[in-house]
């Protein structure tokens, strides 16, 4: 009996030694485990896409800039550059077939141009709106067309001084403004992953492209611009 209660303290004192060791070499298998499950996770978690929003701005008008043979309409000033409305005879009287004269947008630094758009002719209204985000340095600029009807207008993007044509926006709101900015009032500037897209705030919208100025739903039309592609969505 003696003997049997002996083997039996002898086989506890192991059991309780060795407990320790376990536990500690199963925290290890588990940490281990873990760490291998975190390392899977964040190789296998995607980048988050961030969509940005463009806000509208208003930049300084200034007054006296002349530029020879031009008219200056109006005058923006931001970020130590100009950006210029301005009208132009062109080839208006020596051309049978003029393709230069009427309203632009010219970008000045100084009195250096930097950049002039090709001409729209002689509208009522060419009027530049801007937009701008806090996460880059994009400056979208949109110039309202219209006469005795708005119709839509041209889109410009502006990144480190430098400037180039989007694209014309063919459709126009159907609701009528107090100051003829139809388009401006519904259009929103976002982008995502480096695209841009124009969207527009109204059950409806006027289709430019067509000869009637036909109104159409708006069932989520838009315009994406993607490598130098500007895109009209859903219509």
């Amino acid at each position: 009996m003696t003997k049997l209660v002996y083997s039996i303290f002898l086989i506890s004192l192991i059991v309780s030694c060795s407990t320790p060791v376990e536990n500690e070499l199963r925290k290890t298998i588990v940490t281990k485990e873990n760490a291998k499950d975190n390392q899977s996770i964040t190789e296998n978690k995607q980048p988050v896409s961030i969509k940005i929003e463009y806000e509208r701005f208003q930049p300084n008008q200034i007054h006296g800039i002349e530029i020879t043979n031009y008219q200056i309409e109006t005058t923006h000033s931001f970020d130590s550059i100009n950006i210029v409305i301005a009208y132009s005879d062109g080839d208006l009287e020596s051309s049978a077939a003029p393709t230069s004269w009427g309203d632009r947008l010219i970008m000045m630094e100084g009195d250096s141009i930097l950049f002039e758009s090709k001409p729209v002719g002689d509208p009522y209204q060419y009027e530049p709106f801007f937009y701008r985000n806090s996460e880059n340095n994009k400056v979208i600029i949109i110039c309202q067309l219209g006469d005795e009807e708005n119709y839509g207008g041209e889109a410009f993007l502006l990144q480190n001084r430098t400037i180039e044509f989007i694209g014309k926006i063919e459709v126009e709101s159907p609701y009528e403004t107090e100051y003829n900015t139809n388009l401006i009032e519904i259009i929103r500037v976002s982008e995502l992953e480096n695209t841009l897209y124009f969207n527009f705030e109204s059950d409806s919208l006027i289709n430019l492209k067509m000869e009637d100025r036909i109104k159409v739903k708006n069932d989520s039309i838009n315009y994406k611009y993607e490598h130098k592609s500007f895109e009209l969505i859903g219509l």
